[in-house]
């Protein structure tokens, strides 16, 4: 299968990269993983289609299904959000030693995280006393950011007719900002305990 599809990427003049498996153990590794995966959309859709027609196969089928259901392309958010957190990670990953701006720092992406879906009024309250699940510390669903890829394809689907999956997904992402805002936030908390 893996030098069929090399033809098929060869044949749509893909990059001929390898989809990349992901690894639980290697956040960095997440964006180039999803990145990948929408380079080469098209030719994977072509490659599950011919896989289905020619061998029958059911797992080629259900990938294919899962494939054109239309609110799985919205991985754009994650191509965006993780750039993000492969920048916080980087940054620690240096060669001279950055432990101590360990609490300045994830106080900093907290901020940037809560910029994307939390209001103006909220941004200026102390972070550690915000509750990020509260609709009312949120910004409206149409005005929370997901990137220029997400917003427009996200655009193109409410185009399209599709206004239930876009609200989807906008819930789906801002389910994932609340729960990564949570997360540093406690993380965030503890550095500060350790450090005084």
């Amino acid at each position: 299968r893996s030098a069929i599809y090399q033809e098929f990427r060869d044949c749509f003049q893909d990059n001929n990269r390898k989809i990349l498996k992901l690894c639980n153990t290697r956040s960095l590794f997440h964006h180039s993983c999803v990145t990948r995966f929408l380079e080469g959309w098209d030719t994977i859709i072509y490659f599950l289609s011919e896989m289905v027609m020619s061998e029958k196969s059911k797992s080629g089928e259900y990938l294919l299904s899962i494939m054109k259901n239309v609110d799985t392309k919205a991985y754009f958010f994650f191509k965006y959000i993780f750039n993000l957190f492969n920048s916080f990670n980087a940054f620690f990953q240096a060669v001279e030693t950055r432990i101590h701006l360990l609490h300045s720092q994830s106080v900093n992406f907290l901020l940037q995280v809560c910029k994307y879906f939390l209001t103006q009024e909220h941004l200026k309250s102390p972070i550690n006393n915000i509750v990020f699940s509260v609709k009312e510390n949120q910004k409206a669903l149409h005005d929370i950011t997901l990137g220029s890829d997400c917003d427009e394809y996200l655009h193109d689907l409410m185009v399209q007719g599709h206004i239930d999956t876009v609200t989807t997904v906008q819930e789906n992402c801002l389910a994932f900002y609340v729960t990564a805002a949570q997360e540093i936030q406690k993380s965030t908390s503890m550095i500060y305990f350790y450090q005084n």
